[in-house]
């Protein structure tokens, strides 16, 4: 579990970077409807960023499947 404790904080960070919300507090329920920033533009972001960061490459029917942060945190961990 501490390994998602982790993983939450550098995807928050992630977010905050990426779509411009400092002060933004991630959830695993969160998803983009929850989120003005979080669109399709806010998604190729996060996802470059995430790919960066953890050394990952996501196909394109993995990325259309993201509904939440949850759905994210799944994908790295799988």
């Amino acid at each position: 579990m501490n390994c998602h404790i982790d993983l939450s904080g550098w995807l928050q960070a992630i977010f905050r970077e990426e779509l411009g919300l400092p002060d933004l507090e991630l959830s695993p329920k969160l998803t983009p409807d929850d989120l003005g920033g979080w669109d399709s533009l806010g998604m190729v972001k996060i996802v470059a960023a995430v790919e960066r960061e953890f050394s990952l490459e996501f196909e394109a029917v993995q990325i259309e499947n993201i509904r939440s942060v949850g759905d994210l945190i799944s994908m790295i961990t799988a």
